[in-house]
Parts: C-alpha cells; structure tokens; sequence
C-alpha cells in the first residue's frame, strides 16, 4: 500500500474511532450506575418526539455545501433537547439521525464516499463518524456545562449558556468534520471558505435554539414546536438561496466556459491544439470528477478514432471504437445528445458496452453527457463527458454540451479546410505554397532576433527510374514511407514540405549548420535503410540533401537562400548520390537574376 494509502486508512481508522467512542459512551453512560449520577438518562417523552420529528425534517432539508459533503442547519435541535431532556438526550438524538441518513445515502450512492473510493473499512468508519461524531461532541459539551434541568438555571444564565453551548458544539464539529475530507485524501484548506459560511449559517440559529428553550420554559411543548417549524422554514428558504446562487455560479462558468470555447475556435486551426484546447475548456467547466473524450471518424471509416482526457486535461488514453451500441452509438445514430444520470439504474440498450480496438480497458462511468458533433449534416464524431458519481450533470447541461459540440464541428471543419489548403494528401506534408510563406517568416525572425536558421531540400535518387519499373503505385508509396522518415526527424517546431514531385524541403529554425548536417544525415541514413515492398519485390531507396544556412553563409535573400541548398543538392547528385552536401559560398553575386556561386563541400 502507497504512503498516501496507508494515511487515508489511518485517518477513516481514527474517525471511526472517535465515532465508535461516541456510540459507546452515550449508552454506556445511559445504562450505568455512574451516568445516573451526572446525567438524566434517555427518555422518549413527548419533548423527546417533538424534536426528534423537526431534526428528522431538517435532514430532509440537506443541501450541498461543498463536493459531496450535504449540511442540514439542525444544530439547533440538537441543543434545544441538551436543554429540555438532557445531554444524553440529545447526543442519542444526533446517533440516531445523522447514522439514519448516512446509512440512506450511502445506499443510494450520494454519501460523502464516491463509489470508487469505497471500501469496508472506509464506508464503516464514515457511518460510524457520521452520527457518533456529533453525538461525542454534544457528550463532551454538556459534560463541561453540566448537565442541569431547565428549571435549574434562571433566564439570565439561559442567555448566555445557550448561546454559549452552541457555538462551542458547532465550531468543534464542524472543525471535525473535515475528517470526510481526510477520507477522500483532500486537504481541508480547500474547503476553508465553504466551512466558514456554512458555520456562519449555524450560527444564525442560535437565537431560534434560545428562544425555543425560554419558550418551552414559559409556554411549554406548543410555542416550542411552533418556532421549530418556523426554523425548518427558514432552513428551506436558506437552502433555496443557496441552491439558485449554485445554479447561478454554474451558469456563469458555463457561459464563460463557451466564450473559451469560442475564442479556442477563433484562434486556432491545428486539429490537435484545437481538441486539446476543447477539451481543457469543457473540464474546466464540470469540475474536477469528469473525463472528457472526443471521437472523430477519419476519412470515411467506421471507426471512431477516440481521445480521453483527465480531469487536469492531460490525454491519457488513446483508442478505437466501433459504435455499433452503448451511448456513443446511442448519440450517433439518434444525432441528439445524451443525459445518463446513473448507469446503475439506465438501460442495457443505451449503456451497453461497445466494440473497443485497444488494449487498455476503458473507463467505467455512472453518469455520462455526450452529443453528436454535426459537419454539413454528417456527423463527424461526438464528444462526451462522463464521471464516476451518479447524477453529476443536470438538464441544463444538455443544451451546454451541444453549444460546445457545434463550436466544436465548426472548429474542426475550419482545420480540415485549412488542412486541404496546406497539407498535401499522400505524404501529409506541407504543400509548397505554405512552405514559401514559411521561409519568408523564419528568414524576418532571424532578421529580428538574430537566431540562424537551415534550409534543406532533398531529392530521391533514380525515382524516375522507380516508377518506370514498378508503376506509380509504387512510386507513392515510396514517397510516403519518404515522407514519413522526414516528419519523424523534426522537432515540433521544425517544418516538412512536399516541395514538388519527389523533392522535399524542411526549416530548421534556431540551428547552426553543423547542427543541421548531423539532421540531414540522420535523416539520409534512415531513408537508406528503409525499404518499400511492392509484391514479391524489395525496393531500396536512397536520397541526396543539400543544405545552406542564414546567416552563416553570407546570403542576401530567401532566393539565394534556396538557390544554395539547390546547388549543394545538384553537386550532391553529380558526386555519386546518396549523401549530404553543405553549401558554403565562397563569394555572393547580388544581380538582377539573384544569382549565387557556391563551393559545394560533399560530407556523404
């Protein structure tokens, strides 16, 4: 077991400690001679029931505070019976409720504990703190105030001790209760704001535990039942405000989360900077329990070439699938999206599995959004956003996930058009009117930062040759396999193109010549090695590069630039082929014609 492993055991083992001791005590303490003597045992009296029946209705009345934790403002009833029935009473009264509903909502899957964090000695101890916790802390508050009947103490010392009893019950719970959060290995300072408002809100009533108690003692059962209600009505409308400004908060960072997307669209047209940025931009936008995937068929195939990312927008699984079933093949037949709020309770003909062509086993969700993304009235792929917890995206998420998806088709038909521009399609190199732009901006960059740069164009040898013998098919794929070797020897910022027929060309920026000629070497050694079947025949292939460099050899334009590495691939040729020649110019000739002498140095 991992050190973080072995710490997350050790702290559900101490909250369930500490709950278990709760549990203990309270009974043990009913039960034995030396309770009697301190404490007023457990009574189910009508004041008892009373109360008992408000906290049961405040805990309906649970909200959200934060991640999967849920507040119910019932603290107030917890101290109106510490008052009227007694210590004991009352932390027998948070057991039973607070372990009630723990048990309640992890069986329904919406307990502090997500589905796969569960584990026996983890779900034990989360129930055991859930009510003993309270019930320990209400124990140990009483005990130090003294457990005295109501009609013991005057309303003067009520004023100050009820307010004084709450407070101090609170702020030690609530500070304890961060104990869920060590269950899940979260840190509490993540949720200090969170705390602070909630505990803010309890403390709110504590004038309603006050007046209930000097109401009890002065009216009786009647006027204390009519200002709990009234409690658990303004617990409502505290939940309320709560949940519309979640719903509010949410609502801002999905329209921001769409202006992301949007600007994602407008700035930029490299498919897989585009899908990344997607896919950041849509996290962002659920939090911090999905994973997003996109999948997008590739010239007419039937698979679906899928990427997933992590909840921090890291690609970490690469796939393909054929949707033949399950919700992808649900949203691409149907073309609408998809809401699945719990797999568990969803049928088997929209979450059934799918057909997977990798070996990494794909990951498991309850609740899944996804939506078609339509391209001139196909559907090009979809993109979905699935999470481990039941019920993580409403409804209104629907009509978000498809904003994002259209944004997203237009996005990607964009790069597919400037791709058609810029990308030839049989060696998926740049074309050669991208490549002559290109040069022009490194040659400016240069210019302006004073970074040298290195042209190179290299020709395969004798592929006239080639075609005549084994047809053009052939000849493609040898161009291709060429193509190929040349991509994989540049850098991310480097630059490939098809420069014409069997000719290529690449930029290498911020590099010195003999930088450069160990590039070009490689990459020479590495089409030598390679080899093209076609049938029952091998074919070898060979090729010869010519370099030059700015501003190494001394060159007054882009013309010349290229008219240097021509030479040195001429010279190259004329010197037996297959191999690498450096231009080095021993005098520049600047005329009308941008004519350039060169000195070829042969280094293959």
């Amino acid at each position: 077991m991992s050190v973080a492993g072995r710490g997350i055991t050790g702290q559900a083992a101490l909250l369930g400690g500490v709950g278990l001791a709760g549990w203990i005590s309270v009974w043990w303490l009913n039960l034995s001679p030396i309770g009697e003597q301190f404490l007023r045992p457990v009574l189910l009296s009508h004041e008892f029931a009373t109360v008992f029946a408000l906290t049961v209705i405040s805990r309906l009345l649970s909200f959200r505070a934060f991640g999967r934790v849920r507040v119910a403002l019932d603290s107030a009833y917890y101290v109106v019976t510490a008052f009227v029935c007694g210590v004991l009473s009352a932390a027998a009264l948070a057991i039973t409720v607070l372990t009630t509903d723990g048990v309640a909502r992890c069986a329904s899957g919406t307990g502090a504990l997500r589905p796969d964090e569960r584990s026996w000695l983890r779900v034990q101890a989360q129930l055991f703190s859930s009510g003993g916790l309270a019930g320990f802390v209400l124990l140990a508050v009483g005990v130090s105030f003294g457990d005295l009947s109501i009609g013991d103490v005057s309303d003067f010392d009520l004023l100050w001790m009820v307010p004084t009893f709450s407070a101090s019950f609170v702020c030690i719970h609530y500070a304890l209760t961060g104990g869920g959060h060590w269950l899940r290995g979260n840190h509490i300072s993540g949720f200090r704001g969170h705390l602070l408002r909630v505990i803010g809100a309890e403390v709110m009533f504590v004038p309603l535990a006050l007046a209930m108690v000097l109401a009890y003692r002065h009216q009786g059962l009647g006027l204390l039942a009519l200002l709990g209600v009234t409690g658990l009505f303004t617990a409502a409308m505290f939940k309320r405000v709560v949940t519309m400004g979640e719903k509010l908060e949410r609502r801002v960072d999905e329209l921001s989360t769409l202006n992301e997307v949007g600007q994602v669209i407008s700035g930029s047209l490299k498919r897989e900077e585009l899908v990344n940025n997607i896919a950041t931009a849509t996290l962002h936008m659920v939090g911090s329990t999905s994973l997003f995937m996109i999948g997008l068929f590739e010239d007419g195939s039937t698979e679906l070439d899928c990427q997933y990312f992590d909840a921090s927008g890291n690609r970490f699984l690469t796939c393909s699938l054929v949707p033949d079933g399950g919700t992808v093949g649900w949203v691409i037949r149907e073309r609408d999206a998809l809401l699945v709020g719990d797999r568990e309770r969803s049928g088997d003909e929209i979450c059934g599995s799918i057909q997977c062509e990798c070996q990494t086993k794909l990951p498991t969700f309850r609740s899944w959004i996804g939506a078609p993304i339509v391209a001139c009235e196909r559907v090009i792929g979809v993109l979905a956003l699935q999470s481990a917890e039941p019920e993580a995206y409403g409804r209104e998420s629907l009509q978000v996930i498809r904003t994002i998806a259209d944004q997203a088709a237009v996005a990607l038909e964009n790069a597919h058009h400037y791709e058609l521009a810029t990308i030839d399609g049989l060696t998926r190199l740049f074309v050669r009117r991208y490549f002559d732009r290109r040069i022009v901006e490194e040659w400016e960059r240069s210019d302006r930062f004073g970074n040298p740069f290195v042209l190179g164009l290299l020709d395969l040898d004798n592929f006239k040759a080639l075609n005549d013998r084994y047809g053009h098919q052939a000849g493609d794929t040898v161009l291709t396999a060429t193509a190929a070797v040349v991509r994989h020897s540049m850098r991310s910022f480097d630059l490939a193109a098809r420069y014409g027929g069997e000719e290529f060309a690449f930029i290498l920026p911020r590099t010195d010549l003999d930088e450069a000629r160990s590039v070009a070497e490689r990459i020479r050694r590495d089409i030598e090695k390679s080899s093209v079947v076609v049938g029952s025949q091998v074919i070898k292939i060979t090729a010869s590069i010519g370099i030059s460099a700015y501003p190494e050899i001394g060159i007054a334009s882009t013309h010349q630039l290229v008219a240097a590495a021509d030479a040195a691939l001429y010279d190259a040729k004329r010197a037996g082929k297959n191999r690498v020649v450096v231009a080095t110019p021993c005098e520049t000739i600047t005329n009308d014609h941008h004519e350039i002498e060169v000195r070829a140095a042969n280094v293959g």
